[in-house]
């Protein structure tokens, strides 16, 4: 059985991982920790900290891989096609209907 802490990074993690959220999750985590219902949490000692180490924890650990996957595919050679191998194809298109 998992602990609730390791559903809930769990499932951060595969929300972040997928890029159509990636942003969305990183910007709603951001505003989740300056909001006002977070910060009245946090006048609590350990328990209004637990939460917010976890979430800044996760934060920062899919920030640093987003960034590291950004870096690798712009360090990666682009495939290039040489002028001997250039083809130009004319064909004449039709309307369908």
């Amino acid at each position: 059985m998992k602990l609730p802490t390791q559903v809930f990074s769990d499932v951060y993690q595969q929300l972040v991982r997928n890029s159509k959220y990636r942003w969305l999750i990183v910007v709603g985590s951001i505003v989740y920790l300056v909001s006002p219902p977070n910060l009245w949490t946090d006048l609590f000692p350990i328990i209004g900290w637990i939460d917010d180490g976890l979430l800044i924890t996760l934060l920062v650990t899919e920030l640093t891989a987003a960034l590291q996957e950004f870096r690798d595919r712009r360090s990666q050679p682009t495939a290039t096609v040489s002028d001997e191998h250039k083809t130009t194809v004319d064909v004449d298109s039709t309307q369908v209907k």
